[in-house]
């Protein structure tokens, strides 16, 4: 937690960094004090939220590439985040506009679709998103001419009860996990009006710690979120493709300048061997190629 919230600088986050960077505050209930705090984490997400106009729609929410339009994902999941938050009135009003958003981005089929199609898992998040700010997924909002949100995570359902990224498509464990949590805001969310399904009221400074022996080797492994490990390696490498490159490069050279050389020697050769001596070709030869040689090297 202290090298996520003091020692990585708030303005080198992605929308996606502050929104978990908050959900994981609230979800480990930590009341320590960082320098990220999370009224910074809520004004920035605030500040991410943008505003596209697609198919004639005006959207609100959050992506990571604008010319993409709204992301359901980011979207959803940064409802999630902000929902403990919504006594504040400008997030009040960020999260209505955002859920219209998505209301308005849903299809007749009932999926919500990002850039690239319909996922499971765009609306196991929405689903997760929707719960915790007291919005229906199956409410008048979100049901649509042929279904709703839920109706749609379930079409994602294999024979097995697993889930899949895609439609028709084998399932996997991302896509059933993310699936599951859904199912249980839903579950919840029907006998109270709301769940969060990152909500925590336990605090975490008070559970039993545990040592945890083998810290030096999993450092070896794992480097510190923020670290520059990673950047130290890419430098690393490149110094050393640098350095290969030039050593290749010189060796190309030598041989190109042998080759050279062998070339002379032999025309040389032939010339001696018609006029002169071997003693004095060999001479005439030995010079002839030093010349050529300097020549080449001057090029």
């Amino acid at each position: 937690m202290d090298e996520l919230y003091n020692k990585r600088s708030l303005d080198k986050f992605l929308i996606n960094d502050a929104v978990f960077a908050l959900l994981a505050l609230d979800y480990t209930a930590d009341k320590a004090n960082y320098k990220t705090t999370r009224e910074k984490l809520v004004e920035f997400i605030l500040d991410k939220a943008v505003t596209v106009n697609k198919n004639g729609k005006e959207l609100y929410g959050w992506t990571l590439n604008t010319e993409m339009g709204i992301n359901p994902d980011i979207t959803g999941v940064a409802l999630a985040a902000l929902s403990p938050y919504m006594s504040d009135n400008n997030v009040k009003q960020a999260v209505e506009k955002a859920v219209d958003s998505l209301s308005k981005m849903q299809l007749d089929s009932g999926y919500i679709p990002d850039s690239f199609g319909a996922f499971s898992e765009t609306i196991s998040f929405v689903i997760l998103g929707l719960t915790a700010v007291g919005e229906n997924p199956e409410g008048v909002k979100f049901t649509k001419i042929n279904g709703d949100l839920y109706s749609a995570l379930l079409s994602f359902r294999a024979q097995d009860g697993q889930f899949a990224h895609e439609l028709n498509k084998k399932a996997d464990y991302m896509a059933t996990e993310q699936a599951l949590r859904a199912l249980i805001a839903i579950r919840e969310f029907k006998k109270t009006g709301r769940y969060n399904f990152f909500e925590n009221n336990v605090d975490t400074s008070k559970l039993k710690a545990y040592d945890y022996e083998g810290e030096e080797e999993a450092n070896k492994l794992l480097p510190k979120t923020g670290a520059m490990f990673d950047a130290n390696v890419a430098v690393a490498l490149a110094v050393v493709m640098i350095i290969v490159g030039v050593v290749l490069i010189k060796r190309q050279k030598e041989l190109r300048r042998q080759r050279y050389e062998e070339k002379v020697t032999a025309n040389c050769s032939n010339a001696c061997f018609i006029s002169y001596s071997n003693n004095l070709c060999r001479q005439f030869t030995k010079q002839a190629s030093t010349i050529s040689v300097r020549k080449y090297n001057s090029k």
